[in-house]
């Protein structure tokens, strides 16, 4: 009889939740529309800024690598002119260097030329004119008034390929002599034709983004994005056929419109109006020369407020008529799952803490919980969604709420568990234990779409920290945090399985027992750390580093294939080892053997004939004073 009682009482219940529901839904459904265009003109702001912001950061790190090559060229050809070495020993260099810094650096850059002593002398074989003048070029020029800081020349469309170019250069300490190499643009061009088609990708399938993907803003899409000097001209545009195009000497289109604003405007941000369209126009500064711009098409936003506002009419409709058809069906769901949840009780015994959630009315159910929640809580079991939110958010740590966040969200779970009836998620708590979240499916409506779901935690501290640690003594050397022997040596072999061609470098400390004699054993562990860090400052994320033992360390640089190219590798770490100062050696360096040798296409032996080629040019390393590579000639 109280168990009758208890249901009778939870359908009335139920019954005045429905009537104050429909009862709101009108004033709701008014709010939600006027919510959804104030949060979608945030989303064009937010959407507008980052694109500029992304754009402007990928451009400079673009120029960073060209303007890098050209200070390290200066030291080198400040060094040949010190020694007062020969033309053809400069113009050799320039070749040499020009072939590197093409296929490791920037393969848009055409080579290095400039003046020196007077005479222009070039990396890539260009013979000028007789009447070519070198100290009359933009080069020049511009790196003169640079004064000894690297210099940008204004854009220029090369007549031969079309394409746009730019000069980066520098001006030697002799104040006459300029080191310079032409970079062409087109890797700006992609940037900027990726920034929107990534973009649109983005809110096309992003079908969670009710407005956007009714709109059809990732079809229909009419932003731009582009890059202008500050002369007006276009160095780089999503649509590539505006490239070269000056805006300023332009009347009444939408580019114009941007220059001339951009050069006026005292903020970042403002509107422009052109051929019957609205832009908001986002802007960033590169550098002192170009600003990246995103223009975002105002017209695509306001267009389709009428018909979403329909829509949501229709929404409301369709939804009052199906709540009331499926009323009874649901209720007598209601009721199964009161039996269902004893069920369930010896089930949850395992774990912290249980809940029953219907989704489809936001609702929960205690199954079991270790842990005192009343006190976030209380005793209720409405608002599912907010609940389960507050509560995992007071039992997650800060660092793993980001993942939780998204793994707890109803609207999703539906694709999540389309294929599976349960999903997981490992997660740091409040109090620094690992556990583990878990949603499993209870019951599906005939399209397959889940009704009732349980919530699930699970505390794995103990198994999850021995996991993760002997995984990290696997892989990993203690003292330095680098690949050890057998992780490294693993992945080069599956490099060289795959065919990949790179060069294996052995090193190790030279006279290291004598550090650590003289210094103590704290001394030489100090040295063997300052290795492993200059090993990580110096080499690619896709290259194999690792600590083979004592003071011997190893390295495998992919695509690295010749003696040229591994010696500009090579020397730029022995610099940062040159750099390196230990209080307690006082004056004493850091001095490193290296032995290089090259896996090539089309070799067959294998990585234990690799390491001894290199290990025998190590040995001859260690006859020279001093830090030292040699390179294999097998």
């Amino acid at each position: 009889m109280a168990k009758k009682q208890k249901r009778l009482a939870g359908l009335e219940k139920y019954v005045i939740n429905v009537v104050i529901a429909l009862s709101l839904s009108t004033a709701v459904i008014f709010c939600v529309f006027f919510s959804l265009v104030q949060s979608e003109r945030e989303n064009i702001n937010n959407t507008g800024q980052n694109r500029a912001l992304r754009i402007a950061r990928e451009v400079r790190y673009y120029l960073a690598e060209s303007e890098n090559a050209i200070k390290m060229e200066k030291q080198a050809m400040e060094s040949l002119m010190k020694e007062q070495a020969s033309h053809k020993k400069m113009e050799d260099y320039l070749v040499e260097q020009s072939k590197i810094i093409t296929e490791l650096i920037d393969e848009n850059a055409t080579g290095i030329y400039g003046v020196f002593d007077g005479e222009y002398i070039d990396g890539v074989g260009f013979v000028p004119d007789a009447d070519y003048v070198p100290e009359e070029r933009p080069w020049y020029l511009v790196a003169v008034e640079a004064n000894g800081k690297v210099g940008l020349t204004p854009t220029y469309k090369d007549v031969q390929t079309g394409s746009m170019l730019v000069s980066v250069c520098q001006l030697l300490s002799d104040q006459k002599s300029v080191v310079a190499l032409d970079l062409y643009l087109d890797g700006v061009q992609k940037m900027t034709e990726e920034i929107v088609r990534s973009s649109n990708n983005q809110v096309q399938n992003d079908k969670k983004r009710i407005f956007d993907y009714l709109t059809k803003r990732g079809q229909n899409n009419k932003d731009i994005a582009l890059i202008l000097d500050e002369n007006g001209s276009v160095v780089a545009h999503s649509n590539a056929s505006q490239v070269g195009h000056n805006y300023l000497e332009e009347e009444g289109t939408v580019g114009n419109a941007i220059a001339t604003q951009l050069s006026n405007a005292r903020g970042q941000t403002f509107d422009v109006k052109a051929e019957g369209k609205s832009y908001k126009i986002f802007s960033e500064h590169i550098n002192a020369q170009w600003y990246a711009v995103m223009a975002m098409d105002l017209d695509e936003f306001t267009r389709p407020l009428n018909t979403i506002f329909i829509l949501s009419a229709i929404v409301w409709i369709l939804t009052l008529t199906f709540l009331t058809n499926m009323f009874l069906r649901i209720n007598q769901r209601r009721m199964l799952a009161l039996d269902l949840n004893q069920q369930l009780e010896s089930v949850a015994g395992i774990f912290a803490t249980a809940h029953l959630i219907n989704l489809k009315r936001d609702t929960f159910k205690e199954i079991r919980s270790t842990l005192d929640l009343s006190k976030y809580i209380g005793n209720g079991e409405d608002h599912a969604r907010e609940i389960l939110n507050y509560l995992m958010e007071k039992m997650t740590a800060a660092n793993s709420w980001e993942s939780m966040s998204q793994f707890l969200k109803f609207e999703t779970l539906d694709e999540r568990m389309a294929k599976s009836n349960t999903i997981t998620i490992e997660f740091l708590s409040s109090k620094n234990r690992w556990c583990r979240g878990r949603y499993v499916a209870v019951d599906r409506g005939s399209d397959g779409s889940l009704e009732r779901v349980l919530w699930l935690v699970e505390i794995i501290d103990e198994e999850k920290r021995q996991r993760d640690r002997l995984l990290y003594l696997s892989e990993t050397d203690r003292m330095t945090g680098i690949n050890n022997r057998g992780s490294g040596e693993k992945k080069i072999k599956e490099l060289l399985e795959a065919g990949i061609n790179g060069m294996f470098c052995l090193m190790d400390a030279d006279h290291f027992k004598s550090i650590n004699d003289t210094f103590g054993h704290g001394v030489g562990d100090k040295v063997i750390i300052e290795i492993a860090n200059c090993l990580k400052l110096c080499f690619r994320e896709q290259d194999v580093v690792m600590r083979l033992g004592g003071d011997e360390f190893a390295v495998f640089v992919p695509s690295v294939d010749y003696e040229e190219a591994g010696q500009y590798v090579l020397d730029r770490f022995l610099r940062q080892i040159s750099k390196v100062e230990i209080p307690e050696m006082k004056d004493r360096k850091i001095e490193i053997s290296i032995g290089a040798a090259f896996y090539r296409e089309g070799d067959t032996f294998g990585f234990e004939e690799l390491y001894k080629r290199a290990d025998r040019c190590t040995y001859e390393s260690k006859k020279v004073k001093g830090s030292k590579a040699t390179f294999s000639t097998e």
